[in-house]
């Protein structure tokens, strides 16, 4: 299985998400591939490991977000909905 890297980072690209266990997932050549797992063991709650679950999953939102603010030439409306929906891709509590 192969992806397609960007120059500008070395994460794995596309669009992070979580599935309903403890894996965040990336997408891969059309598959959904787990990049990552979140462990309970350094959390108080099961709550906290699926919000750090959540922030993971929305990483890559909010760091395009930040690097479309650091581009001198940005759309401020642009910028701010996409960290409009990073946030809420970062916070949003989903029944499983």
């Amino acid at each position: 299985m192969t992806s397609t890297r960007n120059n500008e980072s070395a994460h794995t690209p596309g669009s992070w998400n979580k599935d309903r266990w403890s894996n965040v997932l990336a997408e891969i050549d059309g598959d959904q591939v787990a990049i990552a797992e979140v462990f309970t063991g350094a959390t108080d709650t099961i709550e906290e490991a699926r919000a750090n679950q959540r922030l993971m999953a929305a990483a890559p939102d909010l760091y395009a977000a930040c690097k479309a603010m650091s581009d001198w030439n940005y759309d401020p409306l642009e910028a701010l909905k996409m960290i409009h929906e990073a946030v809420a891709k970062a916070e949003r509590v989903e029944i499983e």
